[in-house]
């Protein structure tokens, strides 16, 4: 059984927000625990940690948010997965095709011609995060957004869990 969706193009937004919501599950004790501190240093010891734990945590945190934002989002890969493009599943793979359009000396050219397939055993995750199924590959940070709406008939969904149900 094969499962082809419908061409869509994932909002960069979306993906962006996703990845920042991960990193942020994964981190959050990283930007945490210095504020605990600071602000426990200015309770027993004096009150200028809390001007720290401020300057810490308007200055360093958002600073780590675009660390992730330049380690992850704009990788080369991760931002090939904007593009327009169409899956096609089975049990053993699931394939994208990509549908750039380039531009080059006023004339439209699709750069991307092969299809990129990901083996089964290597999607670890699959879930759903608002109206959109999102498909992890070996580390938290690779993902595939895939909308609902591009899925052709109502069962395809259930179709996908299946497939990949052993892999959670």
């Amino acid at each position: 059984m094969v499962i082809i969706t419908e061409k869509f193009k994932p909002s960069p937004s979306l993906y962006t927000g996703i990845l920042m919501r991960r990193w942020l599950v994964n981190n959050l004790w990283w930007l945490i625990m210095p504020v605990t501190l600071f602000l426990g240093l200015g309770i027993f010891l004096n009150a200028s940690y809390f001007y720290v734990a401020l300057i810490y945590l308007f200055c360093v945190a958002p600073l780590s948010q675009a660390l992730v934002y330049f380690n992850y989002v704009l990788h080369p890969d991760t931002i090939v997965n904007i593009f327009e493009q169409q899956w096609r599943f089975s049990e053993q793979s699931a394939a994208v095709t990509y549908y750039p359009t380039v531009t080059v000396h006023d004339e439209t050219v699709n750069p991307l011609t092969d299809s990129s397939v990901v083996d089964a055993t290597k999607i670890t995750r699959v879930n759903i995060s608002g109206g959109n199924l999102v498909m992890t590959l070996n580390n938290d940070y690779k993902i595939y957004v895939i909308p609902l709406s591009s899925l052709t008939a109502p069962d395809d969904l259930s179709k996908i869990f299946k497939f990949y149900e052993t892999v959670y």
